[in-house]
């Protein structure tokens, strides 16, 4: 399994990094920096904790989010040198369709579903999962089914669009679901400390740390560079210190009773 998962992994990150490298050699203008360190970093961080017993869910959900995001390289790397994709209607192409959409459930797992397994892979709370899930499958559906501008990128328009009302409440409703859902899975994570071990305390402190730099660099975003705004940079922090500190207490203490139980 681990064989497979690896080579998996290595496939989607060389896409990755081959399509990011390609479009700033041809001189096209690129945009795309967070978005390629995200994939690469969830691929390797989800791989190296899916090896291990106690992380193996939170890191199956790090390699679940990456290879979402290596769709879009993918599809980049195949339209130069394989035959174009099927139409879905409105001559738009399979491949438009899906990375119009696909960044959403990409970015959504990692700080909702792996964080709703932090710290050692198990659902404390179904409810918690559940509203986790519900604004994940949400929001990917309203940006699947949302109306396109024609003048975006060229799209002419999205074929599976849903009518006006229910696209406009879907668009009304999904942004709230999504806040409460992290609203929600963060008090899980404040509640699970009192009754964790050290280690266990430890390990929230990351999630904790990382939301507060969220705060901060959505307050400082007037001030950065247009590469820096990309909120995609905080989820790179979010997975490269789970992953971090995940292995370090699996190395310490790599039996399954690692992290409490109780927490």
């Amino acid at each position: 399994m681990r064989v497979a998962l690896w080579t998996i992994v290595g496939v989607a990150i060389a896409a990755t990094v081959a399509r990011y490298a390609l479009s700033i050699a041809m001189g096209l203008a690129d945009d795309t920096a967070g978005a390629t360190v995200l994939t690469v970093v969830s691929l390797a961080a989800g791989g190296w904790l899916a090896g291990r017993a106690v992380t193996r869910r939170i890191g199956l959900v790090f390699v679940v989010s990456g290879l979402l995001g290596s769709i879009e390289p993918v599809f980049w790397l195949w339209e130069r040198v394989g035959p174009p994709f099927p139409e879905i209607g409105n001559e738009i192409g399979f491949d438009g369709w899906l990375t119009y959409w696909v960044w959403i459930p990409q970015v959504l797992l990692i700080p909702l579903i792996a964080m709703s397994l932090y710290p050692d892979g198990r659902v404390r709370r179904r409810s918690v999962m559940a509203v986790a899930a519900a604004a994940v499958v949400t929001a990917s559906f309203t940006g699947a089914t949302h109306n396109w501008p024609r003048s975006d990128g060229g799209a002419h328009g999205n074929p599976l669009s849903l009518p006006l009302g229910p696209a406009r409440l879907l668009l009304a409703a999904t942004p709230v679901l999504v806040a409460i859902a992290l609203m929600v899975v963060l008090v899980s994570l404040v509640a699970r400390r009192p009754a964790g071990d050290q280690v266990t305390r430890r390990l929230l402190l990351i999630p904790y740390a990382v939301a507060a730099a969220a705060l901060l660099h959505l307050s400082s975003m007037r001030f950065l560079p247009d590469v820096a705004r990309d909120l995609r940079w905080t989820l790179v922090l979010l997975v490269a210190a789970s992953a971090v500190g995940l292995s370090r207490a699996t190395d310490a203490q790599p039996e399954p009773s690692t992290l409490s139980a109780r927490s």
